[in-house]
């Protein structure tokens, strides 16, 4: 059977689809966090990390760690490289925490969700 004649205008609505959300607040937040841990963890401080992300504002590093505004998916890697972690590993924490949970799933299988590295920085 091909998924066109699978798909029809009357099925297509029949399971109801989440509202669009911009983003989860609690996750922002909790990546925020994370961050934060992993910068706490690598002796750095916001000013340190502005500078090495080329950032013209301590307040944007405050912000995210806030969880107010996110990590610019273009600089994933520079981050990841800044806070010492592996990049695929800060990579699938940034879409875990910044994305709909629908496309973390569908990136993800079931056996490849867990967490990417050791979050013992975030136990005080």
């Amino acid at each position: 059977m091909s998924i066109s004649s699978e798909i029809t205008k009357e099925n297509v609505h029949q399971k109801p689809r989440p509202k669009n959300q911009r983003h989860d607040a609690a996750k922002r937040q909790e990546m925020g966090l994370l961050v934060k841990s992993l910068r706490v963890a690598a002796g750095l401080t916001q000013h340190d990390v502005a500078q090495l992300a080329d950032q013209k504002y301590v307040s944007f590093i405050s912000q995210i760690e806030q969880g107010r505004v996110r990590i610019p998916s273009a600089d994933v890697d520079l981050w990841a490289g800044i806070l010492g972690v592996d990049t695929h590993a800060f990579a699938k924490e940034c879409v875990r925490h910044y994305e709909l949970k629908s496309y973390f799933e569908a990136i993800y299988r079931p056996e490849d969700r867990s967490r990417g590295f050791n979050l013992s920085v975030l136990e005080d």
